[in-house]
């Protein structure tokens, strides 16, 4: 966290040094001084440089949103398995870039954890990869562990009454930015993710 905010920092520096060299307060001060018919005194100044930080740091925040908002977005669905094979997860890039780093990290019950991250390391903007996650649900009664399909575990009477199961994926774009979406997974033939 220390690291960028001292990267934000240098980026609004860097856009405050242009607005004051860019001759903008001086035609801002000579504006002022037009108007009032005298000389500004050093209050007007000191507002006048706090402005400019003020438009320095949504600079900064207008070029990475611009930066960001076409960014990759990814879609997720959960395809059951079939004849004692694994499930499947077909995880798509529907967003303009690359996504990178794409991992699906854990789920919101706490009964269910993936053995392990499962992570695709870019999916090219239209592209698509298909993975088999593994996961394990522990049992409350025994404290064993089943492996089990994702689809018998939302059939499942123990968790009839339960919020939506949601999958946490997170991915970068090719700023480094890094982007979490929550999918929700309901009962059916398949299990689909939406934003």
């Amino acid at each position: 966290m220390v690291v960028t905010f001292i990267a934000f920092l240098k980026a609004v520096l860097r856009e405050y040094v242009v607005l004051l060299t860019g001759g903008t307060l001086t035609a801002v001060l000579g504006l002022i001084e037009r108007h009032l018919g005298r000389s500004v005194s050093w209050s007007w100044y000191c507002v006048l440089l706090l402005v400019f930080v003020v438009i320095a740091c949504f600079r900064v925040w207008e070029k990475e949103h611009e930066a960001n908002r076409n960014g990759p977005e990814i879609y997720l669905e959960w395809i059951p398995s079939k004849a004692f094979k694994h499930d499947e997860v077909c995880l798509r890039n529907v967003g303009n870039v690359s996504a990178t780093q794409v991992t699906l990290e854990r789920f919101s019950w706490p009964e269910i954890s993936f053995v392990g991250p499962l992570v695709i390391n870019a999916i090219h903007p239209n592209q698509s990869e298909v993975r088999q996650p593994h996961f394990v649900e522990k049992l409350p009664e025994s404290s064993t562990l089943n492996v089990g399909h994702l689809s018998e575990v939302l059939r499942s009477a123990r968790y009839k009454n339960r919020e939506p199961l949601q999958v946490f994926v997170t991915f970068r774009n090719l700023n480094r930015t890094v982007f979490e979406r929550a999918l929700s997974a309901s009962r059916g033939p398949g299990v689909t993710g939406d934003r």
